[in-house]
């Protein structure tokens, strides 16, 4: 993959650690937006997914917004807990008896994009 010194740089910020390669050549393949910034570098964008799981026998909701790696699972509450990632960024979010804590009767999803935020 061909990338400039400025974005290998940047790769190693902290912040960025947890991009993934496989996601660097998605979004050079196939991006969702592209933009030319006033300096002439060209901005890709794509998402990753998202997904969210119900088991509706033990009403727990499951949120998992990366792949990567958990390192530990923390107890916010006596029903929520997030799992992190080595640097401590969020993996996951399982909210056990999900109706009751976070009041989900039901569930819907409305993607919100650039063009209509």
């Amino acid at each position: 993959m061909k990338t400039t010194k400025y974005f290998e740089y940047t790769r190693k910020r902290p912040d960025r650690s947890v991009i993934k390669d496989e996601w660097i050549a998605r979004t050079i393949e196939s991006p969702i937006e592209t933009m030319e910034q006033v300096d002439g570098r060209i901005r890709k964008w794509f998402y990753v997914e998202m997904r969210v799981k119900y088991f509706s026998d033990t009403d727990t909701a499951h949120i998992e917004f990366t792949d990567c790696d958990v390192q530990e699972t923390k107890e916010i509450s006596e029903n929520i807990f997030i799992d992190v990632d080595e640097k401590g960024n969020l993996v996951s979010m399982t909210i056990e008896h999900a109706k009751m804590n976070a009041m989900l009767s039901e569930f819907s999803l409305q993607e919100i994009t650039s063009q209509s935020a």
